[in-house]
């Protein structure tokens, strides 16, 4: 949820004039004002009653009902020079009277405290002036015209030494907030954060508890952004309570949907919808209808991002009826009032309905809705929003093949920008004209775009748009065939990836960070592979790419270059019978790299990636229905559809290297993109008589090469830690109702705690925590002790924006604003902090383990790479859902072949997928239990 800047301050400054008329009282109140308190300036002072003034707090809140206090507080600044005469006096005296009746009516005794300092004397009224003039002078300059530059500090920073010197230092929260969103305008996040917290410092201190709600929401929100749930939700259910303390709806209503946001980002639906639904309600208490219009926008955008569209389209149309009615029943100075706020959030909804129906295929329809929401938008005041709402109708019109009309919204948001000075934005949408030109293969074109964004962007506050604008700047080149110059600028623009993300954390942005980061590598991948002496090359720049792809954790790796050199050049560590076999796709061909003790080699297959996702994805899906009675009737016919798609698969991936294969004993795959996904061990050669490849190699997998690396000397090293006799069973948690509600297709694993059973069983003196015993607190405890650890329970998402996977544990809390979901969800950051260098084998017997959520933030493998990431010495995992009685026969197979003295995990697990080939090829159908046996894989040492 995104607010426009002046929305954000719409409480602390608005349009004076036109508040002022709003309350302007009845006749009859004006009598009862006058005869309490005469005007013999004829000032528009009297606005409302006290009873007035409370009953309007109570029904809309602090937003408007404290406006003549600011009105007159404009008053003040502007009777300055006769500070000492009957009428400053009068005002005066009118200031405290009004913030001595506000705080009666919201119980918050800020303003009536620091306007008795203000007018304690003449030297306080004169300074409070000359810092009002400040305010005034750097609220347009931060929130108007964004400027970026030492001056605007200055103007806060001055601001608040005046208030420090007149001893008012305790009501600066608010500047101390206007300070934070400086370092926020030009990126320096932790300073931002240290001035938001010494604003809520000063509230406190204070006593302003509006104000406490909002910038505690805001610090939420920061924390939210950053990846820091706990902090998050720690900061804005201490908003929620300052808004319910106060009796605040519109502070309330914000709270609300701010926790909203939380709960949505964390994946919980119902939880977000619910408090949406709530935060509504608040928000028509207050007769507010610009606020409930915000409210059902956030509604919709939720629709949106769960991809429930026609949820998505009603809270849109309920937000443009809204607007229609009330244009009918407002005055129309109210109008004026709300118009800038209403603008805005009916602008967010009209695009958000344009977007759906472009995704939905509906080009026409969607380009016409952009521009009704532009047309809405140019009422909002936020030109911004105004030019962002530009680039995307440009979008939608390139889409639809309109060039013409496309470069010319590119060109009027580039003045937007340019007049606003906002040069990332700027280079932003030259960037995505450049674009256009590039698909449409206008070189020349492209490259003076693409060198006019790269040129703006330079700034290291713009790294993003600067790595975005080299790299379509070389594609350029690439495409005029000076090949050479197109890889000085791939380097160039990784470069520019590299310092842009060091020290950052980058959790929110990172799915758009991988997307640009796999393209750029992509495109130097196919540069290269078409060098004569490349494989090395080719090797060093896929590796680089996995920890670019990998998060914080990898970028920040220490010596990462280096470290790749070694894994290459020194290949000691790979064992006489082993070969690591890398796939490499780029958009045209598929790059086969192998390496062994011996050397590196690599071939080039052409099949393009479309062509490669199009033969995964159907090979996967074919596996997963194989054994589903409603998804195949007959029975015969999808396994020997099966057995076509592996058998074509195994042509395209294994036949080029089938030299380096043949003879060696274990082969360990890293795959990129949609390979993660396929089970190696299940391809076939041509021929009838055929054998899955695991019936005669060992198949191990890896997320990169420095980790197979590291797998392999941890094996090596002496472990004493390790030991047998030390086995933790975890499985069949009790799912309460906020877990069910929020996670809806959640079953109770009956077959998980027969499996645990049989499992211990077979190994014998394991230690076995169940249903109301498998809680989080107990999982954490016991984990770090055991050498061997079994996990059989759900696999969730979480949080829903960085794509992390979670083990689903037991809670015995239900949940309402401050739920209790996290408590039971042991996430793949929690885990990579454990201490699991005991553990020689962890099974994760649940659905997806090995695989990350489609579009995540860290490309490894999932909650399979977080217990590696933490020390254990093998994982075995699954790359798509398996069914409960299902996942029980194969674990109790696997733990047999463990038990019988197979050797190594991978070893057993070879074994146990072996035997479930065997019996169903003595029943003619080798492919009949492919569902059961091929989803696992292990990641381990050589």
């Amino acid at each position: 949820m995104k607010l426009p800047g002046k929305a954000l301050k719409i409480g602390v400054l608005l349009s004076i004039p036109a508040i002022v008329a709003i309350f302007l009282a009845s006749p009859a109140d004006n009598v009862e004002m006058s005869a309490l308190q005469p005007n013999p300036f004829g000032l528009p002072l009297h606005i409302l009653s006290e009873e007035r003034i409370v009953e309007t707090y109570r029904a809309i809140g602090c937003l408007k009902s404290c406006a003549s206090i600011q009105y007159l507080r404009s008053m003040v600044s502007m009777e300055l020079d006769r500070s000492d005469t009957p009428q400053f006096a009068y005002i005066a005296s009118e200031v405290l009277w009004r913030s001595e009746l506000l705080m009666k009516a919201n119980r918050n005794p800020y303003y009536l405290r620091y306007y008795q300092a203000v007018f304690r004397d003449s030297e306080t009224k004169r300074e409070s002036g000359l810092a009002y003039h400040l305010f005034l002078r750097w609220f347009k300059a931060l929130y108007d015209e964004r400027d970026p530059s030492p001056k605007t500090a200055e103007l806060i920073e001055k601001d608040i030494a005046i208030h420090e010197r007149m001893g008012l230092g305790a009501f600066m929260g608010q500047t101390y907030e206007g300070l934070a969103d400086y370092h926020l305008l030009i990126h320096e996040d932790e300073q931002a954060l240290r001035c938001m917290e010494e604003g809520v410092a000063r509230h406190i201190e204070s006593g302003n508890i509006s104000a406490l709600s909002h910038l505690t929401g805001r610090i939420g929100i920061y924390h939210l952004t950053k990846g820091d749930i706990a902090e998050a939700e720690t900061a804005l259910l201490r908003s929620y309570e300052y808004a319910r303390y106060n009796e605040d709806p519109f502070y309330l209503s914000r709270s609300l949907a701010f926790l909203s946001e939380l709960r949505a980002k964390q994946g919980h639906f119902a939880d977000a919808e619910s408090l949406l639904v709530r935060s509504i309600d608040c928000s028509r208490q207050m007769k507010d209808p610009a606020t409930e219009l915000c409210r059902l926008a956030d509604l919709a955008n939720l629709y949106v991002v769960f991809r429930q569209y026609d949820r998505a389209e009603t809270a849109i149309e309920k937000a443009l009826s809204l607007d229609r009615q009330q244009n009918d029943q407002m005055s129309p100075i109210h109008r004026i009032l709300d118009r800038n706020r209403a603008a805005y959030y009916l602008a967010k909804c009209l695009a958000l309905r344009a977007n759906i129906r472009l995704s939905t295929g509906r080009t026409k329809e969607a380009i016409e809705t952009m521009r009704r929401a532009l047309a809405t938008a140019r009422h909002s005041a936020d030109w911004s929003f105004e030019a962002d709402l530009m680039k995307q109708l440009g979008d939608a019109c390139a889409s639809a093949g309109d060039d013409r009309e496309a470069v010319r919204c590119y060109e009027k948001a580039c003045s937007n920008a340019r007049k606003r000075h906002e040069l990332g934005k700027e280079a932003e949408y030259l960037t995505a004209a450049g674009r256009l030109y590039l698909d449409r293969k206008q070189y020349g074109r492209a490259g003076d775009c693409l060198k006019r964004a790269a040129g703006l962007a330079e700034s290291p506050l713009y790294w993003m748009q600067r790595a975005s604008a080299l790299h379509l700047l070389a594609r350029a080149a690439i495409g005029s065939n000076e090949r050479d110059e197109g890889r000085r600028l791939l380097v160039e623009s990784i470069a520019s990836l590299e310092r842009g993300v060091a020290g950052k954390r980058l959790d929110e942005s990172r799915h758009a960070l991988n997307e640009e980061v796999r393209s750029i590598f992509s495109d130097l991948l196919a540069l290269d592979c078409d060098r004569p002496d490349g494989c090395d090359s080719l090797v060093f720049v896929a590796e680089k790419a996995r920890h670019f792809l990998r998060g914080d954790k990898g970028m920040r790796a220490k010596d990462l270059e280096k470290n790749i050199e070694e894994c290459v050049g020194e290949r000691e560590w790979i064992p006489e019978n082993a070969l690591v076999v890398q796939y490499l796709a780029t958009p045209a061909k598929l790059i086969v790299v192998v390496m062994d003790r011996n050397g590196v080699s690599c071939r080039s297959v052409p099949v393009a990636r479309e062509r490669l996702d199009e033969e995964t994805g159907a090979f996967v899906a074919a596996c997963r229905a194989a054994g589903d009675p409603d998804a195949a009737p007959g029975g015969a016919a999808p396994n020997r559809e099966i057995e076509e798609r592996a058998r074509s698969l195994y042509r395209i991936l294994v036949e080029p290297i089938e030299r380096f294969v043949s003879d060696k004993e274990t082969i360990c795959f890293i795959a990129d993109e949609s390979l993660r996904r396929l089970p190696f061990g299940a391809l076939l050669p041509p021929g009838p008589d055929g054998r899955f490849l695991v019936e005669s190699k060992r198949i191990l997998t890896s997320s990169s090469l420095l980790s197979l690396r590291a797998a392999a000397a941890s094996s090596h090293a002496s472990l004493p830690a390790r030991r047998s006799g030390s086995s933790l069973l975890i499985g069949r948690p009790d799912i309460g109702s906020c877990l069910a509600r929020n996670y809806p297709g959640l079953d109770a694993l009956p077959g998980a705690q027969d499996e645990m059973i049989d499992i211990r069983g077979i190994i014998g003196g394991a230690k076995l925590l169940a249903g109301p015993f498998a809680t989080k607190h107990a999982v954490l405890a016991e984990l770090p002790k055991a050498d061997r650890i079994h996990i059989a329970t759900h696999r969730v998402t979480y949080p829903a924006y960085s794509g992390q996977s979670a083990l689903l544990f037991s809670t015995d809390n239900d949940c309402d604003v401050s739920h209790e979901v996290e408590a039971s969800l042991l996430t793949e950051s929690e885990i990579r902090k454990l201490d699991l260098s005991k553990a020689g084998l962890v099974m994760l017997s649940t659905c997806e383990s090995a695989a990350p959520e489609d579009g995540t933030a860290f490309e490894g493998s999932g909650l399979a790479g977080a217990f590696v990431d933490a020390g254990a010495q093998t994982v075995i995992a699954t790359m798509w859902p398996i069914e409960d009685r299902a996942a029980r026969t194969f674990a109790t197979a696997f733990y047999r072949e463990l038990a019988a003295g197979k050797g190594d995990p991978g070893s057993a697990l070879q074994a146990a997928q072996k035997k479930f080939i065997r019996r169903n090829r003595l029943n003619g159908d080798p492919a009949r239990d492919i569902q059961a046996w091929a989803p696992y894989l292990v990641i381990g040492p050589l």
